[in-house]
């Protein structure tokens, strides 16, 4: 038997899923066929969820800031935010706690 993933109460075959209803990362541009982090009102690989300066990913409860709807650490997003913010309000950027990472994990039934 073919592998399948329901969505709505409907069986899709993966082809058919992926080409329907897949989400695409935010920060490489492909198809999320697996696990996956929703944050910043985008959908990200576990992989791709990472300062977009250091490429640490977020560990325990450390916050994320949100620059131009990508996250950095606190150390990057301040070496960032100076250059970027010429003159404009820190304020205006957003701070994205842990409590707003949710991961999800994509079951396949086969």
């Amino acid at each position: 038997m073919d592998s399948y993933i329901v969505k709505d109460g409907m069986p899709y075959c993966l082809d058919d899923f992926f080409t329907l209803h897949a989400r695409t990362c935010h920060g490489c541009d492909t198809i999320i066929t697996g696990s996956y982090i929703e944050a910043m009102s985008n959908y990200w690989h576990p992989d791709c969820f990472v300062c977009q300066k250091c490429r640490r990913p977020p560990e325990g409860n450390e916050n994320i800031y949100e620059l131009n709807a990508l996250p950095f650490c606190l150390k990057c997003y301040h070496e960032v935010a100076s250059s970027v913010n010429n003159g404009r309000s820190k304020s205006q950027n957003k701070v994205l706690r842990s409590t707003e990472i949710t991961k999800h994990h994509t079951v396949v039934k086969s």
